[in-house]
Parts: C-alpha cells; sequence; structure tokens
C-alpha cells in the first residue's frame, strides 16, 4: 500500500519541521505549506490523503483554508485535522481537533485515524475499477 500523504500546514518552521520528520517516520509523505493560501495552491497540484492545519496564520488562516476546501467538490471529503492552541475552538467542516501544546503520538494519531478514513475509499474504487484506479477523487 502507498504510504498516505499529508499536506501539513503552519507559519511556524519549527512546528512544520518537527511535523514532517514525525508524520515520515511513521509512514506519511509529507508536504509542507506556511499558509492557508499557498496550501490551496499545493493541493490543487497535488493529491493529499489528510490536511493538517493551524488556525492563526497570516495571508489565510485555518477557518478560511478548511471553509474553502471544503466548498471544493475535489477536496471536499479530505479529512482534515486541525492543531490549535485555542482549547474549545470550533472549526466548522474540521475532522479532528488537536489541541497544542500536543503530544505526538496524539497528532500522529489523529492523522493515522484521518488517513484510515480515506484509504478505504481508494481501494474500494480500485476493486471496482479492476485495480486501474489509483487515486479516487473527492
Amino acid at each position: 500500500m502507498a504510504r498516505p500523504r499529508v499536506l501539513v500546514v503552519d507559519d511556524d518552521r519549527d512546528i512544520r519541521d518537527v511535523l514532517s520528520e514525525m508524520l515520515d517516520v511513521e509512514g506519511f509523505d509529507v508536504e509542507t505549506a506556511v499558509n492557508g493560501r499557498e496550501a490551496l495552491g499545493r493541493l490543487g497540484a497535488h493529491k493529499a490523503d489528510v490536511l493538517v492545519t493551524d488556525l492563526m496564520m497570516p495571508v489565510m488562516d485555518g477557518w478560511a483554508l478548511v471553509a474553502a476546501a471544503r466548498s471544493r467538490p475535489r477536496l471536499r471529503r479530505m479529512p482534515i485535522v486541525v492543531i490549535t492552541a485555542h482549547a474549545g475552538s470550533i472549526v466548522p467542516g474540521a475532522d479532528r481537533i488537536v489541541t497544542k501544546p500536543f503530544d505526538i503520538d496524539v497528532l500522529v494519531s489523529a492523522v493515522r485515524e484521518a488517513a484510515e478514513t480515506r484509504q478505504p475509499r481508494r481501494a474500494r474504487a480500485r476493486a471496482a475499477a479492476g485495480g486501474r484506479v489509483t487515486t479516487l477523487r473527492s
């Protein structure tokens, strides 16, 4: 099975680097973006199985990114994990919210669970198409 693809979006370089390294070690292919606008560009150009995003970012924040992703047919069903320092944040469209500071195991578990909700759709699509489909577009 292919490694699940994760796009990590955070304006804090240290957090991006740590998350990227930890998710890579845990078996994910990771791409990063600095803000929501950059993330939407990357999502338009590359497939991702899971989006992990901070909320508080310049240019385009996480709330706007989640709303924009949910408004696009191809991204509508992509699992979204939000990381935020604001406990109790409500993010319409997010599948999971992890509060900073977070235990890396908690975040990896949330990303893994999100990826697993995405992977079965791909397997069903491949089986229905006789194994010819490599990606299910939402």
